[in-house]
C-alpha cells in the first residue's frame, strides 16, 4: 500500500481555497455539493454519502486532500435532501436504498457533462469539467450504489472505489461490471474477506481487493481513514487520466 502523502500547511490552504459549494440538478432533486479542483486536474470523483453523511465526514475530507494531491478533483455530496434525511430519521426509508442512491449518481455525472463550466475554479489547460473523466466513491450502501451505477451507466464513470459494499457476493450485477474497481475490506474479519474474495471474482473489468484498519474503535479511525484515502487515491489515479 503506498503510503498517504502528508500534506503541508501551505497545501491544505490550497485545497481551501479552491473548495466551493455547488447545487447539482439530478431527477427531481437539487443536492448541495462541496467541489475542490486542483490546478491541471487530471479527473473528478464523485464522493458520495448517504445519510450517514455525518459519520463519515471526517474520513471523506482526509480522502479530498490526497484526491487533490494526485491533482484529482472531488465533489462530495450527500445523495439525499435535508428533508429526505430528516424522514429517514422516521422511517428507514432512504439509508439502505441503493436503488435511488445509484439513480443520483448516475444522474450527478450526467448532469457534470451537461454543465462544463463553473468558472475559474474548474477551467484548467486540460479543458472544462466536460473534459474531465470521472470516479465513483462510496461506504456500506453507497458502496454498492455506485458498483450498481458502474454497471448500468459505464459511459460516465471510469473508476469505483466501493468500501465495504453491502451487495451480496453471489450478485449477478457484478458480472456486468466492466469498470475498473478497487473493493476495499476490513481487517481481522474472515468472514469478510472471504465474501468479498467470491465478489471480485465475478467483476468482469480491472479489479482489485485490499483489506484496510476497521474503524471499530477511537485510536483506530484516524489509521483506517489514511489507510483508505491512500489506497483509493492510488486507484483513482491511476484510471483516471486526462483526455488531451
Amino acid at each position: 500500500m503506498v503510503a498517504l502523502m502528508t500534506l503541508s500547511p501551505s497545501q491544505l490552504s490550497n485545497i481551501a481555497d479552491q473548495q466551493r459549494t455547488i447545487t447539482v440538478e439530478t431527477g427531481a432533486v437539487s443536492l448541495d455539493g462541496l467541489l475542490a479542483c486542483p490546478p491541471q486536474v487530471r479527473g473528478l470523483v464523485i464522493l458520495a454519502h448517504g445519510t450517514d453523511a455525518g459519520e463519515h465526514a471526517e474520513a471523506y475530507g482526509v480522502l479530498a486532500r490526497a484526491l487533490y494531491d494526485a491533482q484529482l478533483a472531488s465533489l462530495d455530496v450527500c445523495l439525499f435532501t435535508p428533508e429526505e434525511q430528516r424522514l429517514d430519521e422516521l422511517t428507514d426509508y432512504f439509508r439502505e436504498n441503493t436503488g435511488i442512491m445509484e439513480q443520483r449518481l448516475s444522474g450527478i455525472a450526467d448532469w457534470l457533462l451537461r454543465h462544463p463550466q463553473f468558472g475559474p475554479v474548474i477551467h484548467n489547460e486540460f479543458g472544462t469539467m466536460s473534459d474531465l473523466i470521472n470516479g465513483y466513491f462510496g461506504i456500506g450502501a453507497c458502496a454498492s450504489a455506485a458498483l450498481l451505477a458502474a454497471a448500468h451507466r459505464p459511459d460516465v464513470v471510469n473508476a469505483v472505489v466501493a468500501v465495504a459494499p453491502t451487495l451480496q457476493s453471489d450478485d449477478a450485477i457484478l458480472q456486468q461490471i466492466h469498470t475498473p474497481t478497487l473493493l476495499l475490506t476490513w481487517k481481522d474479519d474472515p468472514a469478510q474477506l472471504k465474501r468479498y474474495e467470491d465478489m471480485q471474482n465475478r467483476l468482469v473489468g480491472p479489479h482489485r481487493l485490499e483489506q484496510v484498519t476497521s474503524p471499530a474503535t477511537a485510536d483506530s479511525i484516524r489509521q483506517s481513514m489514511e489507510e483508505i484515502a491512500s489506497s483509493a487515491s492510488t486507484w483513482f489515479a491511476r484510471w483516471l487520466k486526462p483526455i488531451v
